[in-house]
């Protein structure tokens, strides 16, 4: 029982920087994204995840 916390007091956090930069990465695409849209909207682009497809109509819905 003692390694065992050990062992997770250890890890904890280890993974912190790697997500860190992954977040970091991925708001870094969203922005460049959103610029290219607002630059373009009329151009469509090509979309794997739903979710993001359906919040773009979204905000062009309530632009109009």
């Amino acid at each position: 029982m003692c390694f065992r916390k050990f062992v997770k007091n250890s890890l904890f956090g280890s993974a912190q920087k790697l997500l860190d930069g992954l977040v970091r990465q991925d708001v870094k695409m969203m922005e460049e994204e959103q610029k290219a849209y607002f630059h373009a909207p009329q151009r469509r682009g090509y979309e794997l995840n739903r979710a993001l497809v359906s919040v773009q109509q979204l905000i062009r819905n309530q632009v109009m």
